[in-house]
């Protein structure tokens, strides 16, 4: 359990670079935010075994089987929280009428989880510094281990700030890096009532599992 924990963590932190940078380029492209939240269950809960995704075999060799029909039942994430939220008490401060969410889904091969997460490790520390006037609300970190998937969720006052994080800082530098070490990925992001964000990891599942993969991977 405790070398589960481990990978779930670090993969789920290595994917925030990548994952938020498809957020500019994907879902625009896809129809990802009028498309989504129309679907059944996640793809990583209602697909084919949990043994191709891991090693990124299946996108790169197209033998047929998609990755993102891996069943993994060890799905974990991290509390959801932030400078506007706690996952204790919920919203801190009066509640706006609306929040943009978003979240990723990406698959990183194992052979190269170690050189992305050196990539993105100051892209993490960028987003820690980030506050309620920067317009971060909350983000929470998840992963399927053993299909190899690393997911992330985040909470932003506006999808202006959630956009000046993906063109700033570290995470600017390393976009274009992070497409050399992973293999295809999903971005979808929406608006969210402030009542409903106590269940949006599954509301994200859903709507990730209505969206294409990203096409900057073609």
């Amino acid at each position: 359990m405790k070398l589960r924990h481990i990978f779930t963590t670090v993969a789920s932190t290595i994917a925030l670079g990548l994952s938020l940078s498809a957020c500019s380029g994907s879902e625009s492209e896809s129809g990802a935010e009028s498309g989504a939240g129309t679907g059944g269950q996640s793809g990583t809960e209602t697909g084919a075994p949990e043994t191709g995704a891991g090693s990124g075999a299946d996108t790169e060799t197209g033998s047929g089987v998609s990755p993102y029909d891996c069943v993994d039942p060890d799905f974990g994430a991290s509390p959801l929280a932030g400078p506007g939220y706690n996952p204790e008490q919920g919203l801190l401060g009066d509640p706006q009428e609306s929040y943009v969410a978003h979240s990723t889904q990406l698959l990183v091969p194992e052979d190269r989880r170690e050189v992305f997460g050196v990539l993105v490790e100051p892209v993490v520390a960028q987003l820690d510094k980030l506050t309620l006037e920067d317009g971060l609300v909350a983000y929470s970190l998840g992963g399927d281990p053993k299909c190899g998937f690393s997911r992330t969720l985040g909470i932003w006052r506006d999808t202006e700030s959630m956009y000046k994080f993906v063109f700033s800082g570290a995470h600017s530098e390393v976009m274009s890096e992070t497409l050399d070490v992973s293999v295809t990925g999903k971005v979808t992001h929406w608006d969210i009532a402030p009542e409903e964000l106590a269940g949006v990891w599954d509301e994200a599942k859903v709507r990730l599992d209505a969206v294409e993969p990203s096409p900057i991977y073609d």
